[in-house]
């Protein structure tokens, strides 16, 4: 085949680095091949930033925690970003993002979003993260108040002792349903985590599956959806 002016070409680019790895092919004419260089990939300009600096840091966290838990067998690790929600949804499980009634710690009743499935009747559960002013401004979704629920066992109950269904709308206290959607951001990174815990309690007395409870998470940074300017 000869080659000429108006011929197609392609060029690939490839980074490889701790944890990931990333191709990106670019096709141009032959004639702008010779004229000009090979543009670089604009998404990965973001990306390989980041992954430098990630390196740098991952290598000093590595280095203070040799020094101070006294072991050279230690390791730290990206997990990245939460992954799109339509992927969480598949991996939290159909119901996640319900809301359900349930005991509190105080015999009370208080509604709780599912957010993760463990097993059987088990889920990994968030009652929203709030102030004395309501939801927190910063991180309505704190990944230190999910907790694991039997949904059936702790069910409350009205005075006639008959379930309440599940509801999805309006509480006296905060609305978990429009939280979610005015903060989707907070509420993936509490699903992802969700995930995560949900392999610790799967588990315990066994052996932890990293890769399963890191499923919630996209940490090659190649992967991310950059905005402009970014």
């Amino acid at each position: 085949m000869k080659l000429k002016n108006a011929s197609e070409v392609a060029f690939r680019w490839e980074c490889v680095g701790y944890g990931y790895k990333a191709a990106f092919v670019h096709k141009m004419r032959a004639q702008h091949a010779i004229d000009q260089a090979v543009p670089f990939p604009k998404p990965w300009r973001t990306a390989i930033k980041f992954a430098a600096e990630v390196a740098k840091k991952r290598q000093a966290a590595i280095s203070h925690a040799v020094k101070v838990a006294g072991n050279s067998v230690v390791d730290c690790e990206l997990l990245g970003i939460p992954r799109p929600a339509d992927v969480l949804d598949g991996l939290c499980g159909k119901e996640s993002g319900t809301v359900v009634p349930l005991v509190s710690s105080t015999g009370a009743r208080e509604d709780f979003l599912l957010a993760a499935h463990v097993n059987e009747d088990v889920w990994l559960c968030h009652p929203g993260t709030l102030t004395e002013d309501g939801p927190c401004a910063t991180d309505p979704f704190g990944i230190e108040d999910l907790v694991a629920k039997d949904i059936r066992a702790q069910q409350y109950k009205d005075i006639g002792g008959r379930p309440l269904h599940r509801i999805t709308r309006r509480h006296p206290k905060i609305d978990l349903v429009a939280l979610t959607a005015s903060n989707p951001s907070a509420w993936a990174v509490a699903r992802a985590y969700a995930l995560w815990k949900a392999e610790e309690i799967k588990s315990e007395g066994g052996i932890f599956r990293v890769e399963q409870a890191c499923t919630g998470f996209e940490s090659n940074p190649f992967q991310w959806e950059t905005t402009d300017g970014a």
